[in-house]
Order: structure tokens, then C-alpha cells, then sequence
């Protein structure tokens, strides 16, 4: 859905694509591995005159999962704007788990993974427990990005990205709930291409970009 939605974004014309990163898409330019250098956000982005009617892009999607990234965003730029693209959960994580299988595949199977990685006294059950018992976004927020979890490195990284509502609590209160929006993958469903076309342009609303329909060679790229 990330990438669908950038491509979308990125297809609008007054939109500029970032200079580096993966497909042109994640600069990584706001990410503190590795430190961010002073001239780095030159090296990222397009230079916009004072008044041009054009916005810069950026679709790197560890940016959920490292909390100093909204605070480094909104200190470049106090406008900046926000978009999470989200899948259920379970679908997110199924996903995942297929696309890099042969790192995950030899740790036991998917409900394997989800029994070791949500154990009750672990980063991610204590997580589920606090959102069950009504937990403030603060405590759930702390406990997604600094508890201690204990079943593997690269198991950390499936859960945290298929579990993405601590991210979008923390970048609300960092940014202001009306500079973040979120669009789930139903919305982006291209089976249905006038809903999605709708979705889009609610989105370019959002990011103070005029309505636009994203041509059909761009909809065939998607």
C-alpha cells in the first residue's frame, strides 16, 4: 500500500520526486542510522524557491518506527504533512513473513512467530495487555518504541511494521492530528479505480495540492 500511494502521490505534477533512495522513494534522509549530516537534506530533496507552487517527497517507511523522525521533520518544516498507508495488521504481517521467507521461514511458521513474538511477559503481549486494559497513548507509545523484545532482532522489525498504531499515536501528538492522515489499502483497492481516484484526491486535498487524476499509464504502473 506504501508504495502504491507514494507512486500515486509522486505522479502529481506538482510534486517533485527525491534525488536518491530506493526507486526513488526512501531517502532514509531523516533517519538517525546513520546520523543525519548538516547538508544531508540537500542531498535528498529538490531545492523549492520561497513561493513555487511545488512540494517535495519522501516515502521511507522506517520513519514510522523510529521516534525522533517526527521531531526532525517538523524542525526542517512546520508544515510538513504525513500520510500512513496501513493494512490489517495480520494481512501485513502474512505478507511480510512470504516476501522474506527465507529469513523468517526457518523460525517456524506464521502462528509460530505470533505465539513467540505477542508472549504475555514480551515487548508485544505487554503491549496487547496495555491496550486492553485501556493503557494511555503515551504508555502504549513508550512501550512500542522502547520496550525491550526479547525474540530476535528481525522479528522486532516484522511486528513493529505490521503494528503501526503506536507510530500514528506518536506522530499526532508530535505533528498535530491535523497534519497526519491515514489511508488504509481498501481505500487504495485497484479493482475499484473511482474510489481510489477519490481516496487520491482527498489525499492531494490533504497535502494542499490541487485535484488531480492520475493518468491511466500511471494507474497500469500501480
Amino acid at each position: 500500500a506504501s508504495s502504491f500511494l507514494f507512486s500515486a502521490i509522486a505522479s502529481h505534477p506538482q510534486v517533485l520526486p527525491p534525488l536518491k533512495g530506493a526507486q526513488m522513494k526512501e531517502t532514509y534522509c531523516y533517519h538517525t542510522s546513520p546520523l543525519r549530516k548538516l547538508m544531508k537534506r540537500a542531498w535528498c530533496y529538490p531545492f523549492v524557491e520561497p513561493g513555487e507552487n511545488f512540494v517535495t517527497s519522501d516515502g521511507t517507511v522506517y520513519y514510522a518506527t523510529n521516534p525522533s523522525v517526527p521531531y526532525s521533520l517538523v524542525e526542517d518544516n512546520p508544515h510538513v504533512k504525513v500520510v500512513f498507508a496501513v493494512r490489517h495488521p495480520a494481512d501485513r504481517f502474512y505478507s511480510n513473513y512470504k516476501f522474506s521467507f527465507d529469513t523468517y521461514g526457518q523460525k517456524g511458521s506464521v502462528d509460530d512467530l505470533i505465539d513467540l513474538g505477542t508472549a504475555e511477559h514480551d515487548k508485544f503481549g505487554i503491549l496487547r495487555n496495555l491496550l486492553l486494559s485501556d493503557a494511555s497513548d503515551e504508555e502504549l507509545i513508550n512501550q512500542y518504541y522502547n520496550g525491550t523484545f526479547t525474540a530476535g532482532g528481525a522479528l522486532a522489525v516484522l511486528f513493529m511494521h505490521s503494528i503501526n498504531f503506536p507510530a500514528i499515536l506518536h506522530y499526532r501528538k508530535v505533528l498535530g492530528k491535523e497534519n497526519v492522515l491515514v489511508v488504509s489499502s481498501d481505500q487504495l483497492n485497484t479493482r475499484d479505480m473511482p474510489k481510489v481516484r477519490s481516496t487520491l484526491n482527498n489525499v492531494f486535498t490533504f497535502l494542499g495540492l490541487c485535484p488531480f487524476s492520475i493518468p491511466d499509464d500511471t494507474e497500469a504502473a500501480l
